[in-house]
């Protein structure tokens, strides 16, 4: 495959197929930059009315002390932005912006002995030509939990690296943004302002009524081909990757992939997200559970893994279905076989092999 291009579905499915690739977890979700930054930016409209945004800085800060300055007046920063060109599976940084849309920047100087300042330089930020602040986060780390309803989020607060291009060296970019990176800081121990600088990346639903009910999960990013590369198209994509614990599922042993190839790109070309559930989670929670609550008459007696990867049950009884597909063992080798509104009968202590795999 191109180191640039995405695979087609078809190539997707084909290597997906290969091998299992759930690493322990019932589900893996992922969605893609546009995706991210679409929610973000609805969750950034939406604030306003419900009065939970930054208010505009107005602060000092001492580029070199007693000889320059900067004052920020006003300042107003906009949505943020998520990026993957920094991303890797095995740190899962994915750097953040936000654009100035309004205030003033004036440079100050001050003489060694003078008590005047001197104004070297003022700048008028605009949402067209307004500095960015820019920092990355590390999500693994950062603060994550699924809440009741399943919130997955990340803090301003909790970034590293921060860098605010209203500067001209290096080392005022640096300065101004730990002036920012302090600034978030206060929100966090202010009483009611956290939610001010914690942003969602999507919710996963813990409803009582639900099967899938999240209890846990890991936060990953993944680089999208060429990600990496400024000359490229695809120049930051990357996705979003939530390895998620569900009540019901022994994760126990579940741990992430370390390493991008151990894990294959999850959106081929043209998808936006995907979701991958494992298949023994169906089979128990969904399939054999439905069977055993249902009035089919079939007696599902008990379950063993096959050599092949697949589940075994010894069922006895006689099972309606319709428009359900069954892998029979009738034979020597498991044929395939489909009934639509038919009946099927299962002799006592008959083994019904990978019911689903």
């Amino acid at each position: 495959m191109n180191n640039f291009v995405r695979q087609s579905l078809e190539d997707f499915l084909n290597e997906i197929a290969k091998a299992r690739k759930n690493f322990g977890y019932p589900v893996i979700v992922a969605f893609d930059r546009k995706t991210a930054n679409n929610v973000l930016k609805q969750e950034f409209i939406e604030r306003y009315t419900g009065e939970l945004f930054l208010d505009p800085m107005n602060s000092e800060v001492d580029i070199e002390q007693g000889v320059s300055y900067h004052q920020l007046s006003d300042f107003c920063l906009d949505q943020p932005r998520l990026t993957f060109e920094n991303a890797d599976l095995s740190d899962s940084k994915a750097t953040l912006m936000m654009r100035t849309v309004r205030g003033k920047q004036l440079q100050l100087s001050q003489a060694v002995g003078s008590t005047r300042r001197q104004v070297t330089r003022l700048a008028k930020a605009s949402p067209i030509n307004g500095p960015s602040l820019v920092f990355d986060i590390e999500l693994k780390n950062t603060r994550n939990a699924v809440s009741e309803n399943g919130r997955v989020y990340f803090s301003y607060a909790a970034g590293t690296n921060y860098a605010f291009y209203g500067g001209t060296t290096q080392f005022e970019l640096d300065k101004l943004g730990l002036h920012f990176k302090e600034y978030f800081e206060a929100y966090t121990v202010q009483p009611g302002q956290r939610e001010i600088i914690e942003y969602t990346l999507g919710e996963l639903a813990n409803l009582a009524d639900l099967i899938l009910k999240p209890k846990d999960f890991k936060i990953r990013t993944h680089g999208a081909p060429g990600t990496r590369l400024r000359n490229q198209a695809s120049f930051g994509d990357g996705a979003v990757v939530l390895f998620v614990e569900l009540e019901g599922f022994d994760s126990s042993n579940a741990i992430p992939p370390d390493r991008n190839d151990k894990l294959p790109y999850l959106l081929p070309d043209g998808y936006s997200a995907n979701v991958l559930i494992n298949s023994d989670f169906i089979t128990k929670n969904l399939i054999i559970k439905q069977l055993k609550e249902s009035a089919s008459g079939i007696s599902l007696l008990d379950w063993a893994p096959l050599l092949t990867g697949g589940l075994g049950y010894r069922a006895t009884g006689e099972l309606s279905i319709d428009g359900f597909e069954f892998y029979d063992n009738a034979g020597p080798n498991v044929t395939t076989f489909t009934k639509y509104n038919a009946t099927y009968t299962c002799p006592p202590n008959m083994t019904q092999p990978k019911i689903l795999e």
